[in-house]
């Protein structure tokens, strides 16, 4: 089964608040998810994740590869821009939402973004992308974090350290995709890196995300995503004492029946067309 893993889906326009997204790799224009979603459904059995996980356990199987369609991050381009493409072709997703954004809480990530691309100063945004300062910057203290993100703000007189606003799902945006027939996972509540973090931390990240997605979408999430991929066996365990039912990760190969439920591979999807026609 390939499990595939998208962020954004959005215009590519080249809007400055766009073009870390396509550097990253994290971006995919409307365009070339119209063309991957159409070619999933010609080659592939798109499945929901009911049934990607009964595939896992080996209690159903399909006559064609099945496919499943998941999302990272709660961004608002899901029901703007990819829910719309889904439902012409009548493909099911899952969308893993990290619940902080539902409060207002701007992820890390998008934050040095932000910084970016309102600097004053010129700056070379590829190299600042995916440089050693914003992976430090992620894997630091909250505390170090700000301070951090302070300074580099005033290195480039940047206007802003936070995105504009409207830029994830509000609590009512969620409640759409349910409408539309999406499922609602966890991927925390602020996208730690978990391997980076304590265990109670790690703990407070896992429960109160599903008790927040329970409340808002009247039942518990069945899965969850971690964040940025960063997992290992002890995470794996807390993960499931938890009550989730499975966890994705980005080991990018094919899901196979018997996998362990707690490392479900899933294929960062790229911005080209012809990316599932490749697979």
């Amino acid at each position: 089964m390939y499990v595939l893993c998208y962020h954004r889906v959005i215009p590519d326009d080249g809007a400055p608040e766009h073009i870390p997204y396509f550097l990253r790799g994290t971006a995919v224009s409307v365009a070339s998810f119209a063309s991957q979603v159409a070619d999933a459904k010609r080659r592939f059995e798109c499945v929901n994740e009911m049934q990607a996980l009964a595939y896992l356990r080996g209690e159903i199987s399909f006559d064609r590869p099945p496919c499943w369609f998941t999302f990272d991050d709660a961004y608002s381009d899901s029901l703007e821009f990819a829910a719309p493409i889904l439902r012409e072709h009548g493909v099911p997703a899952t969308m893993f939402v990290s619940t902080g954004v539902l409060g207002g809480q701007a992820l890390a990530a998008d934050r040095w973004y932000a910084v970016l691309t309102s600097a004053e100063t010129p700056v070379d945004v590829v190299s600042h992308v995916d440089s050693d300062a914003k992976r430090r910057y992620l894997r630091s203290s909250e505390t170090d974090r700000e301070e951090t993100l302070s300074d580099l703000a005033q290195q480039l007189r940047a206007t802003r350290t936070t995105p504009a606003p409207g830029l994830y799902l509000d609590a009512d945006g969620v409640r759409s995709l349910v409408e539309r027939g999406w499922s609602i996972g966890s991927h925390s509540i602020s996208h730690p890196i978990l391997t980076e973090v304590d265990q109670e931390t790690q703990r407070v990240e896992l429960v109160e995300s599903l008790a927040t997605l329970r409340l808002l979408c009247g039942r518990s999430p069945r899965t969850f995503s971690y964040p940025d991929g960063a997992w290992d066996e002890a995470i794996a365990q807390r993960v499931q004492e938890a009550g989730y039912r499975a966890a994705l990760t980005l080991i990018p190969e094919p899901a196979e029946p018997g996998v362990d439920l707690f490392q479900i591979p899933r294929l960062l999807a790229r911005d080209d067309a012809a990316f599932v026609r490749k697979l």
